[in-house]
């Protein structure tokens, strides 16, 4: 569809704008893979984030090949609440109002990897982002002024946007996937983070056969049955015939 629809209790669905593609996620078959061209999706201004001194910033993110860009939140530099997997293999927190703060930590990781970003603006300096990344919390570099105390509010608010930004001369497209972004006007504790980040993937599959067969009482039957994976991490499947007459056997051979 055109919509990414919001789960939680705010019901602010996003809009996808140019294209981008649903794909198979980390949680489920509804992620979003990103072209780094134009494409992206705009969830528009979030009410629950003006003017807060404390939340949660949540995803899971994937790269196929490191130094892809990946990435989500409100969306504009020098106002973002956000997160960017920059294309200089690291991660960067964005936690600003009307000033330019990008700390950050090194990863070259690919694959899917979750992100949190808990921000607590009673606390001093740097210290008031805690970034998780899956369910580690990381040691970050400066980068720019410290982490603003609370966040814009008003005609300073920009936009939330999952995968692209804008700085103060241009937008820039993301590539990668995104997966179950969640914002909360609270910061979450190490062990909810901790929660977030041990979601099983999903496991998904399908079981198809080449139709009912006939068999005599003293006779034989070959048939196929195909099993096809349709989300989560190839794993071996195991089949069994149940219910069969006295006497009958049934055998699985892969092929």
């Amino acid at each position: 569809g055109t919509n990414a629809d919001d789960s939680g209790p705010d019901d602010r669905d996003g809009t996808l704008i140019n294209g981008p593609t649903w794909v198979v996620g980390q949680i489920g078959t509804n992620a979003l893979q990103f072209d780094a061209v134009n494409d992206y999706v705009d969830m528009g201004v979030l009410p629950k984030l003006s003017g807060l001194g404390k939340a949660t910033l949540a995803g899971w993110v994937f790269r196929a090949t490191s130094g892809t860009t990946v990435g989500f939140g409100q969306h504009a530099e020098p106002n973002r609440f956000s997160m960017v997997w920059f294309s200089d293999d690291r991660v960067y927190t964005q936690v600003e109002n009307n000033s330019a703060s990008f700390s950050s930590f090194a990863s070259a990781a690919t694959g899917w990897h979750h992100y949190a970003l808990v921000f607590d603006g009673a606390l001093s300096g740097l210290s008031r982002t805690t970034v998780y990344f899956d369910g580690v919390a990381q040691t970050l570099t400066a980068g720019g002024v410290n982490p603003a105390a609370v966040l814009p509010s008003g005609a300073a608010q920009s936009a939330f946007r999952l995968g692209m930004d804008a700085t103060t001369t241009a937008s820039r497209f993301w590539a990668g996937r995104v997966d179950d972004v969640r914002v909360y006007n609270y910061a979450l504790s190490a062990t909810e983070v901790a929660n977030l980040a041990s979601v099983t993937p999903a496991f998904d599959i399908t079981i198809a056969h080449d139709g009912n067969k006939t068999v005599a009482q003293t006779g034989s039957v070959t048939g196929t049955v195909t099993v096809s994976r349709i989300v989560g991490t190839a794993a071996a499947v195991t089949l069994s015939a149940l219910n069969l007459p006295a006497g009958a056997r049934a055998a699985f051979r892969p092929t």
